[in-house]
């Protein structure tokens, strides 16, 4: 069965995602203040439940190809994963789940920057402009912790986790073109276990059976949400997947709101708003121009793939 691009599909995958890494986001906030978990032992459960997942579901033909993961491009994907992943956590202990994530969010800004270098894909013309707005919303955020000396080194961890994190998204797309879904997910899983389990080790006695099911639960939630996301990256380009993200931090916070009674000053809160708003803009652009454009026109027959068993016809102009 042919499946044809559709951004209303796109957005769908997209949005689901976004609830399952915002409830993520949350639980490993939650034993990071009450259980004394770190980042490398989130890290670790995260890659351990992502594993089981993809091998559970996704193996038998079923869209898994382990014979791939030597591919140079999907080990990048790994490392990139469990570098941007683990900088996440570490930031959400410390920093709080609304801040960390808005800090994290910035990343579609430095993904579609990246893709119009690595990847070709021509930016439309208010991007530019929305970039800027975004950096300047970021620095009315950072604005009050950078007089009052409070800005440290988990902001700036923050910051380089959102750098690459873009450098990510960039490495999935083109991995996309001719991998599976799963297959590239688990190249991030499995080499997350193998970086983490040395480091993680030390706090396996001291993680009681709950604290354990919590964190194998945020694992496979987000596990799907990453699938989610790898497909949904079929329908959108960088820019509009990355946008939809912008989410992850509203949901967070909320949740930091009401369970671990987090807040913003105001002008945190405009410096966010401006962020998200630029980048929410940055996804509706390119889709002005889409709509203008000429007759739907095939991309070259080699970037057909598969995705979990099913054949994929080659990419055309989206659908809506």
């Amino acid at each position: 069965m042919n499946e044809p691009v559709s951004i209303r599909k796109g957005i769908v995958l997209m949005l689901l995602s976004v609830v399952f890494f915002s409830v993520n986001c949350l639980i490993i906030r939650w034993v990071g203040l009450f259980a004394s978990v770190d980042g490398w032992m989130s890290s670790f459960t995260r890659g351990l439940a992502g594993t089981i997942f993809v091998i559970a579901v996704y193996s038998r033909g079923r869209g898994l190809h382990l014979s791939h993961l030597r591919k140079p491009m999907i080990i990048l994907r790994g490392f990139l994963g469990v570098t941007t992943i683990t900088m996440l956590y570490f930031t959400l202990i410390h920093l709080g789940a609304g801040r960390a994530m808005v800090i994290n969010l910035t990343y579609p800004l430095f993904g579609a920057i990246i893709a119009a270098l690595v990847l070709k894909e021509k930016p439309h013309p208010a991007t530019l402009g929305l970039l800027i707005l975004a950096m300047i919303g970021l620095g009315l955020f950072f604005s009050e912790s950078l007089q009052n000396a409070t800005f440290g080194g988990y902001d700036l961890l923050g910051l380089a986790g959102a750098v690459l994190a873009g450098a990510t998204v960039v490495v999935i797309r083109k991995l996309t073109q001719t991998e599976t879904a799963p297959t590239i997910y688990s190249g991030q899983c499995i080499i997350t276990l193998l970086v983490t389990t040395p480091l993680a080790m030390p706090s396996f006695g001291e993680t009681t059976p709950f604290i354990w099911f919590l964190l194998m639960l945020g694992g496979g939630i987000v596990a799907y949400g990453q699938i989610l996301i790898t497909k949904g990256f079929y329908h959108l380009d960088v820019a509009q997947g990355s946008a939809i993200q912008m989410l992850i931090p509203v949901l967070t916070g909320a949740g930091g709101f009401v369970l671990f009674s987090e807040s913003f000053s105001i002008i945190e809160i405009i410096g966010a708003i401006l962020t998200l708003f630029a980048t929410w803009r940055i996804t509706i652009a390119p889709r002005a121009v889409l709509a203008t454009s000429a007759p739907d026109v095939a991309i070259p027959q080699d970037t057909t793939k598969e995705s979990c068993g099913t054949t994929i016809p080659p990419k055309k102009t989206p659908i809506r």
